[in-house]
C-alpha cells in the first residue's frame, strides 16, 4: 500500500520540500488548465478542516476541527471508514508500516492525545 504517489506527513520530504514531481504527480503544468472536479467532500456538522490532506496508497486522509478523522477514496471521494476522536485533529497525519505488518495512521488531537489507527480499518492500536 506504500506504493505509488503519496503525499504522507506535512512537508512530503524529510527536509519539508513540500514539492511532489511532475513525474510522480502525473500532472505537467500544461494539464492545468484542463483539470476537473472529478469529487468533492464536506466535513459532516463541521465548519472547517484543520489539517493537510495526506495521500497514501489511494486513499486521501482528511480531519475536521471537531475531531472527526475520515480516510477517502481518491478516485471516488468515498469513505473507507470514519473515528472520532477527543478533540480537534491538529498535527500532521503520518502513514507507516506496522510491526505486525499492514500500516498505521498516526496523529494527534487538540486535548494532546496522539493516536495510532489501523490504516485499513481505523481500530485503535494505541
Amino acid at each position: 500500500m506504500l506504493t505509488g504517489a503519496a503525499w504522507n506527513g506535512r512537508g512530503v520530504t524529510l527536509s519539508n520540500s513540500r514539492f511532489e514531481p511532475a513525474d510522480v504527480a502525473g500532472v505537467t503544468a500544461e494539464d492545468i488548465s484542463r483539470l476537473k472536479l472529478k469529487w468533492a467532500f464536506g466535513f459532516p456538522g463541521a465548519t472547517s478542516g484543520e489539517i493537510q490532506p495526506v495521500v497514501v496508497g489511494g486513499r486521501l486522509y482528511v480531519a475536521d476541527a471537531e475531531g472527526d478523522f475520515f480516510p477517502l477514496d481518491a478516485q471516488t471521494g468515498c469513505i473507507h471508514w470514519t473515528v472520532e476522536v477527543e478533540a480537534g485533529v491538529r498535527t500532521a497525519v503520518t502513514i507507516g508500516p506496522r510491526g505486525s505488518g499492514g500500516l498505521a495512521v498516526y496523529f494527534g488531537d487538540q486535548s494532546a492525545n496522539v493516536y495510532a489507527l489501523d490504516a485499513e480499518s481505523g481500530d485503535a492500536l494505541w
